[in-house]
C-alpha cells in the first residue's frame, strides 16, 4: 500500500514519470523530488485534492493542458520511439460522465497512459460496481483502452481495514507493447509508473 519516499530513494532504477493524486499542495508549498521537473495542478480554494506529475530531468516534455473543473494535467513526452501522452487525473468524488472523460482526453493521440484516482468501483477491478465505475468501463470500451491492474487494493480504509481500488491506470493499445517497467508498484495509492523501457 503505497511507497515511502525512503523506498523510492533506494530504488536502483528510478521511474521516468511519477504521477501523484491528492497532493494537498498549495502554491506556497514547494515540493521537490531531486532529479525531476514537476508540473502541478493544485486545488483552487479549499483543502485537499490536486495532482502532480514529476518527470525525470533531461526528458523532452510539453504540457498539453490542465483542468479547470476537473483536477488533471496532461503532458507529452518524446523519445526516439515517438511521443506518449500522460494524463494524471484526480476526481474529488464527483459524478463522472463519459463526456467529462472525453473532455479530459481532448482528442489526444493514440499513444496515451492515463493514471488517476477516479473514485470509481467496478467488478472489473474486483469491487462492487458504482455509477463512476460503469462510466469508466464504458470509456475504456469506447476508446479501446487497456486496464492495467494486478488485483491489489490501492486505498486502505483505516477505520475498518478494508482495501478498495480507486486508483487505476489505463493505456492505449498502441503502447501496451512498451514494457511498463513493472509499473513499479501497482498497489501504490499514488500511482508511480516507470517508462524506462520507452526512453532508454
Amino acid at each position: 500500500m503505497g511507497m515511502s519516499l525512503k523506498a523510492f530513494e533506494r530504488m536502483h532504477v528510478k521511474p521516468d514519470v511519477i504521477c501523484i493524486q491528492e497532493t494537498w499542495l498549495k502554491g506556497v508549498l514547494d515540493f521537490v523530488i531531486k532529479g525531476y521537473t514537476s508540473l502541478r495542478r493544485d486545488r483552487q480554494g479549499g483543502n485537499g485534492g490536486g495532482c502532480a506529475i514529476f518527470v525525470k530531468e533531461g526528458l523532452q516534455i510539453r504540457e498539453l493542458k490542465r483542468g479547470d473543473e476537473w483536477e488533471f494535467i496532461a503532458i507529452e513526452i518524446w523519445s526516439k520511439e515517438g511521443s506518449i501522452k500522460v494524463i494524471n487525473f484526480y476526481n474529488p468524488c464527483k459524478q463522472l460522465e463519459v463526456e467529462h472523460l472525453e473532455e479530459v482526453w481532448g482528442g489526444l493521440s493514440r499513444k496515451v497512459i492515463w493514471c488517476g484516482d477516479f473514485n470509481a468501483h467496478s467488478t472489473v477491478w474486483g469491487f462492487k460496481d458504482d455509477s463512476n465505475g460503469r462510466v469508466i468501463e464504458e470509456f475504456i470500451e469506447e476508446r479501446g483502452l487497456v486496464f492495467l491492474y494486478d488485483g491489489t487494493g490501492t486505498r486502505l480504509d483505516v477505520s475498518n481495514g478494508v482495501e478498495s481500488v480507486v486508483d487505476i491506470t489505463l493505456a492505449s493499445k498502441a503502447i501496451v507493447w512498451i514494457q511498463l517497467a513493472s509499473l513499479v508498484d501497482c498497489s501504490l495509492r499514488n500511482i508511480v509508473l516507470s517508462l524506462c523501457a520507452a526512453f532508454a
